[in-house]
């Protein structure tokens, strides 16, 4: 997604980058097998829910959502960090409708321009975020709002569209619909951030402290303002009995002087074993200290520093140690800094002042990744934190090519680590498209490791389907066709993904439909088989476009499958076809309309057929395909 700044407050609890660096979120992303924390997602209800008590609605927003339930369209405009990317997805989170919003896409896979009729159904709810477009992906999409609108209107569907600043005006014809988002008081943000905390920190503006106040009143971006409130929860998360004077008073000095407060520390730290300590620290902010001793020594050996000649005992003790780099353990254990958003601040401070260190920094991380010391959440944490970098400084590439090294060898905990790594990619706005893209090449490749394809079915199906449910569905049906033991898996999700939304359902039956007769792929007869289940379709039964979609995908099976291939998926339309049943004679027409190229075909249909009490309406049906005689009593 594009633009995430917007008229609310990330806290700790949040996954926006609202700041320059400063600001760290932990995704985690779980195999299916190994469920945990729900991962960040950028048009999930449980995110916009958790926004909404953030959210500080800009002026005429009444007036917007009466726009936007009466024309069905609604264009959003505004400065960057205004809100608007926000604003636009609590206008659609504010209307309601029986399933989650989503986004869709200015272009498909091979970057064509892929905005069309059959991307909207019934009820949706849909985003198209255009902020960052170029002048020429805006001129594609121009012309074709117009048509998406008169779609979006004859469904009964509602879209928003985030314009990008700055570029020309839409056409007279698409003006109507254009609002402008106006920046909120940032005083109001700041407190309603800070009241939305499950323990609010304050409850009015009034209790902010003078140099809060001071601050906000010059007014900085918002993405500063919202970056301030989370501060101000960490601080009172680390030290809960300082009070409030405090926690702003450590928050504003990390907001103004972090980076210089990080590198005069460094200067103080003349041992590379100390500073070897701030990093690991760094990087596993919030972990127990077994865990950050076995990062630090990794780190140490990864950068072969001369390993401490002096007894064991005569080491300091890990809490003076930590004392001298500006943090502490807490009594559960874990090591945190004292100044909250210190840990973003070294990490930062790292990557940026020491590029000669990135491939020592890989190799750390691969070994970290590999290590029996760290559990789930400790790796977890570490590759958050090296992503999170990789990604600031440009080596989206990097990281790909790592996340897919450390599938290779199948090991769980390294495909988890991978998983993470491209969850985080994914969900990034800026490497988001390019991960996604390479999430594709990957699953078309015939030669995907196993370990992979797991990886790439947990992506997928966890992050990628929620704010780009069609892409999903593509890369799953490509990794579901793929060989060995991971296609199961893939096929489960899929077939999960597709149920869900009788768009998407459609969506897949297209697919396959097109292709059985087409490919040899086992894995398509097996899907068919199960996206067209008697019970699954009957829905679609009585539209005739759906309807010629099921003849055309069991006429593709007929002339391309042998009988043992499509024979035991027909019993169960049979058995779902009798006088008794709703839509039986329909399930009928169709097994006949498919197979009436091929007297074999209906042969052997008819004799399928003589154990159900659907016998006598079939022959008659097949009688009257081969011109016997008409079907004057189907049942």
């Amino acid at each position: 997604m594009s633009d995430q700044q917007y008229t609310g407050v990330n806290t700790g609890g949040g996954a926006a980058h609202t700041g320059s660096g400063d600001q760290h979120n932990h995704f985690t992303f779980h195999l299916p097998k190994d469920p945990g924390p729900e991962p960040f997602r950028p048009l999930a209800e449980d995110h916009l829910r958790w926004l909404e008590p953030r959210f500080v609605w800009p002026a005429r927003m009444p007036d917007a959502i009466t726009r936007l339930r009466a024309r069905g369209t609604l264009l959003v405009d505004g400065a960057p960090g205004s809100g608007r990317n926000a604003t636009a997805r609590m206008l659609l989170h504010r209307l309601g409708g029986p399933r989650a919003p989503r986004q869709l896409l200015a272009e498909d896979d091979k970057a064509r321009l892929d905005l069309q009729d059959d991307q909207v159904s019934e009820g949706d709810r849909l985003l198209l975020d255009l902020a960052d477009a170029d002048e020429q992906t805006w001129n594609k999409v121009h012309g074709k709002l117009p048509s998406l609108h008169h779609t979006v209107r004859l469904r009964g569907a509602h879209l928003v569209v985030v314009l990008p600043h700055g570029i020309r005006h839409p056409s007279n014809e698409l003006e109507a619909h254009r609002f402008t988002v106006l920046r909120p008081d940032a005083t109001t943000v700041l407190t309603r951030a800070l009241r939305a905390e499950e323990d609010p920190v304050v409850q009015s503006p009034d209790e902010l402290p003078a140099d809060i106040r001071e601050y906000v009143a010059t007014g900085p971006p918002l993405r500063d303002v919202a970056h301030l409130a989370g501060l101000i929860a960490e601080s009172r998360r680390v030290k809960p009995r300082d009070g409030l004077k405090q926690w702003c008073a450590d928050a504003l000095t990390s907001l103004r002087e972090l980076r210089a407060e990080v590198a005069r520390r460094l200067i103080t730290l003349e041992d590379g074993a100390q500073r070897a300590l701030l990093l690991a620290v760094a990087m596993m902010h919030g972990r127990r200290t077994g865990a950050v001793h076995a990062v630090e020594d990794l780190l140490l050996y990864t950068l072969r520093h001369p390993a401490d000649e002096r007894p064991l005992l005569d080491w300091e003790d890990l809490s003076q140690r930590v004392k001298a780099i500006g943090a502490s353990i807490r009594p559960d254990d874990t090591v945190v800094f004292d100044l909250p958003g210190y840990a973003a601040a070294v990490r930062t401070h790292f990557w940026t002042h020491r590029p000669g260190l990135w491939g020592h920094f890989r190799r750390w991380v691969d070994r970290a990744a590999c290590s029996e010391a760290l559990d789930t959440q400790d790796r977890d944490a570490l590759v958050a934190g090296y992503a999170e970098q990789a990604l600031r400084t440009g080596q989206s590439q990097r990281l790909l090519d790592q996340a897919r090294q450390w599938t290779e060898d199948g090991s769980p905990s390294l495909v988890q680590a991978a998983v993470q790594a491209l969850g985080l990619g994914l969900s990034d706005p800026h490497a988001g498209r390019e991960f996604r893209h390479q999430a594709y090449v990957w699953s078309t490749d015939a030669k995907i490791p196993t370990g992979l394809v797991r990886a790439l079915v947990a992506v997928s199906a966890d992050v990628i389907a929620v704010s780009h449910p069609d892409q999903a569905l593509v890369r799953l049906h490509h990794l579901a066709r793929q060989a060995g033991p991971g296609n199961r898996e893939a096929s489960e999700r899929l077939l999960s993904l597709a149920f869900s939304d009788e768009r998407l359902h459609l969506k897949l039956l297209s697919r396959l439909e097109r292709d059985l007769d087409r490919h040899d792929w086992p894995a398509d007869v097996r899907l068919f088989h199960s996206a067209a289940a008697p019970d699954r379709v009957t829905v679609f039964l009585g539209r005739p476009a759906d309807r010629e979609l099921l003849v055309s995908g069991w006429r593709a099976l007929f002339t391309r499958g042998e009988p043992s291939q499509w024979l035991p998926q027909v019993h169960p339309w049979l058995a779902a076809a009798g006088p008794d049943r709703v839509h039986g004679g329909l399930l009928l027409d169709v097994l006949v309309d498919a197979a009436t190229p091929s007297p074999a075909v209906l042969a052997r249909l008819y004799q399928a057929s003589r154990r159900y009490p659907c016998n006598a309406p079939l022959r008659r049906r097949i009688d009257a395909a081969q011109g016997i005689g008409p079907v004057t009593n189907p049942f």
